[in-house]
This record gives structure tokens, C-alpha cells and sequence, in this order.
């Protein structure tokens, strides 16, 4: 049988019904901040750390304007590298160089976006900026051709050849515009609402919408349902449905601290739950079993029907769900626990049974006078060991 190694962390005000067993010590011996999985952390979630990602208000006003300089044959205006009295356009950073022709881009049905750049000393003096229809294309050594799926990049089969170059003086530090390739391969949109940065940058200047998207999300409001309000109150920022997701997976980003799901999950069971963490001796986490305060009073009141089952594709990751429900007077039902299980095979039974078994015993009650199963032959297995 494969070894197991136990991490607690401290239960609310009910170590009483903590486990005891040898295999799971009691959770008030041996204290582990949620840090302890964290930094040592190899298992479910595929996804790294990340930092928490900050909505900011940038404000884009009083930025000098581009003139139209091109002949009246181009549908897509070149920016002006100078003003109407002849002198050249200059920024104090190359944020607000960059705005300033985002904004133009946007009047002109366009949009742009950071290319290449060079640095000197670990400082950046020059930074090319292309048409969000240019660039290389598929970053990859697989032909184009022979991909299976096709990329959903606004990059065209041709890449549009705009191209403008940002540079920094040396004398003044203030950042100019030099035009590398003025011209188009595509018409302008009739819409900028149809470029996912101008979308963007609108909301960042509507704060109630950030705050409308992040209150519906803690209040368990689907993103269709949001998305529909936003539209009504808003319907000058042209928000589509993905957008309203990408915005609820940065908050929930933020909410969760950078955190991958399991491990922020974890955290927050520190003060609210009872649970227990199994980790095998790779460091991984195979699973984890948690039991509400309620629950365990419902069940010193009705400890004499149980039933245990697993469902399954509850999660991204492939878990089992072990479902551990009680039956009340009334013919009604109550979850005792819940389990994250990595395999139902006879081992991870053995576990759970055996963490039931010292709830069980640590609030004084006698052994179930009825246990419901659907016959998994892992369960019956482990049903007779504990």
C-alpha cells in the first residue's frame, strides 16, 4: 500500500471531532499553515502561480493628438510625427506615447500593439509598434498547413506591414514617433468595438462596469445573465460575452491571490472548515476531505443512516467527489462530508471510511445502524477492512 503523508490545518472550535487515528493525527498536534502545501505544491491544477493582476483606472486624457497627414486616397490615415506648428510630437513615457497612438488608432478603425524592442543598460530606448493585423503569424515550427487547428489570430494571411517605431531622446528623455511603414493592407472597421483592446480600454474608463462585473460574481450570477445587464446599461461600450468572462476570471484571480483553484481553496477552508489534506510521497495532493461545523451537529443529532457515493466530471481535473450524506427524522437529507478523490480504488475508500469512522468516535456516537452504497466494489472492499 502506498505511504501517505498527513497535513492538518487547525479546525474551528471543533478539534473535538478531528481524526486521531495513527494514520491521521489529530489536527491540533500537528499545525500546518496552508503555506506549507503551497510552496511545496506538484499536484492537480496545471496552472502556475500567478500574480494578482490589478484593474487600473488609467486616464488617457490630455494626450498630444496625431493629425492626418496622409492624401485623401488612403482609407487609413499615418499618423503625424508633428503638431500644426511644425514641431515634433513628444512624451514624457512611453505608456503615454503608446495611448496616444492607440487613440488614434481607434479614431481611424484600427488598433495597434507592442512589437520588438531594444534595451540599453536594462532601460528601453526604442520600441516598434505594429498593426494588430501584423506581426508573424503562427509562433510555432509547425507549417501552417499541416496544423490541426487553425489559429484565431487577427494576424492575416498577409500581414498588414504598419509599423511605427518609438524612440527615446537622449538629450531630452522624451519619447517621439518615427513612421517605419505607414501603410495598410486592409480597410478600417466601421466599429472600433470590434477590437478586443478598444473594448477594453473603454470599460477601464467606466469603473462602475468593473465594479457591476466583479459584484455579479460574488453574487453567483452567470456571466450570460451579466452580460445581458451590462449591454442594457452600457450599450455604448459594445462588451461581448468573452469579455465579460476574461473580466470574472481576473477577479477571481485576484480573489484567490495568484493561487491555482485547489490551493486557494485550501486557504479558505483554514477558518470556515474541518478538513484534511493526503499527500503522497512525491508531495502531491491525492485528496482532500472537508465537513462543514453544521453538518457535524446535524449529525451528532442523526448519526444513524449513512450513504456514500462518488460522481463524476464535477471539476477540470478529473476528481472523484465522494458525496457522504446523512438522513434526518423528517426523511430528509444533509451532507456530513465531502471528498476530493484521485482514484476510487479500495486505498482511497479505506480513507474516507476510516476519517468517518473517527468523526464517529470523537463526538461519542455509536456506528451507523445503516450504510447505503451502489455496490462499488473499491467501497465494499473497504467496508471490510474498517
Amino acid at each position: 500500500m502506498t505511504s501517505y503523508q498527513q497535513n492538518h490545518i487547525q479546525t474551528p472550535q471543533l478539534d473535538q471531532l478531528s481524526c486521531s487515528d495513527d494514520a491521521f493525527a489529530s489536527a491540533r498536534d500537528h499545525l500546518s499553515p496552508v503555506s506549507d502545501v503551497s510552496s511545496n505544491w506538484a499536484g492537480f491544477s496545471p496552472e502556475r502561480p500567478k500574480t494578482p493582476i490589478e484593474i487600473e483606472d488609467t486616464a488617457v486624457d490630455d494626450l498630444p493628438p496625431f493629425n492626418d497627414t496622409s492624401s485623401e486616397n488612403d482609407e487609413i490615415p499615418a499618423p503625424s510625427v508633428r503638431d500644426e506648428s511644425g514641431k515634433r510630437l513628444t512624451w514624457d513615457t512611453l505608456d503615454l506615447a503608446f495611448q496616444a497612438l492607440q487613440l488614434f488608432a481607434k479614431e481611424h478603425g484600427f488598433a495597434v500593439k507592442m512589437s520588438t524592442s531594444k534595451k540599453k543598460a536594462g532601460s528601453k530606448f526604442m520600441q516598434y509598434v505594429n498593426c494588430v493585423h501584423g506581426g508573424q503569424r503562427n509562433m510555432t515550427n509547425v507549417p501552417t498547413p499541416e496544423r490541426q487547428r487553425r489559429s484565431k489570430s487577427l494576424i492575416r494571411e498577409e500581414p498588414c506591414s504598419f509599423r511605427v517605431c518609438l524612440k527615446k531622446e537622449k538629450e531630452t528623455h522624451r519619447w517621439i514617433l518615427d513612421l517605419v511603414h505607414r501603410s495598410h493592407n486592409h480597410a478600417a472597421a466601421d466599429r472600433p468595438k470590434v477590437y478586443a483592446v478598444h473594448r477594453r480600454n473603454a470599460r477601464k474608463n467606466e469603473p462602475r462596469i468593473i465594479q457591476q462585473l466583479n459584484g455579479d460574481y460574488e453574487a453567483n450570477i452567470q456571466a450570460k445573465q451579466s452580460w445581458h445587464s451590462i449591454r442594457r446599461t452600457h450599450p455604448e461600450v459594445g462588451i461581448t460575452l468573452k469579455d465579460v468572462k476574461n473580466e470574472r476570471f481576473k477577479y477571481a484571480t485576484l480573489l484567490d491571490g495568484g493561487l491555482p483553484a485547489i490551493q486557494a481553496m485550501i486557504r479558505d477552508m483554514r477558518d470556515t472548515y474541518i478538513h484534511q489534506e493526503v499527500l503522497d510521497e512525491h508531495g502531491h495532493l491525492i485528496h482532500l476531505l472537508f465537513a462543514n461545523p453544521t453538518s457535524l451537529h446535524l449529525l451528532c443529532r442523526y448519526p444513524f443512516a449513512v450513504g456514500i457515493d462518488c460522481t463524476y466530471k464535477t471539476n477540470r481535473h478529473g476528481l472523484y467527489l465522494c458525496q457522504i450524506i446523512g438522513m434526518t427524522a423528517r426523511n430528509t437529507s444533509f451532507i456530513i462530508g465531502q471528498a476530493f478523490l484521485s482514484s476510487e480504488d479500495t486505498e482511497a475508500y479505506e480513507i474516507v471510511l476510516r476519517w468517518l469512522k473517527n468523526l464517529y468516535t470523537k463526538a461519542g456516537l455509536k456506528a451507523p445502524l445503516c450504510l447505503s452504497t451502489d455496490r462499488a466494489g473499491g467501497l465494499l472492499a473497504a467496508l471490510k477492512v474498517v
